[in-house]
């Protein structure tokens, strides 16, 4: 309802956060978390784009939601929070990482 999509894209949408999710879960425990939020984006992109073309319908239905899912919002907060216990190392290493995995995305 966020996005103004169509009640019968209910289920592609949901269908692409799973992916969004599984995609990450399964490279970051291969691979890393920084290259699991890529393999999860690659996932959902390549998944959109066969609805798109398949449907004959905007990409960006099913790119959207999904990408927003791997946003590395968490790892921000835990920096922050850090950085506020004075614990500059955690801190500057989250910042790192959060950078790495928006970069990635």
């Amino acid at each position: 309802m966020q996005f103004n999509a169509r009640p019968a894209a209910l289920l592609p949408l949901v269908a692409a956060g799973a992916l969004a999710f599984g995609g990450a879960r399964i490279g970051a425990t291969l691979l890393g978390p920084e290259i699991g939020a890529l393999v999860g984006a690659f996932c959902v992109t390549l998944a959109s784009n066969a609805y798109a073309r398949l449907l004959s319908r905007s990409a960006n239905v099913l790119l959207v939601p999904g990408i927003l899912l791997l946003v590395p919002g968490s790892i921000g907060f835990r920096s922050v929070l850090a950085l506020l216990h004075n614990d500059v190392v955690s801190g500057v290493s989250a910042a790192f990482q959060m950078v790495l995995v928006a970069t990635s995305l």
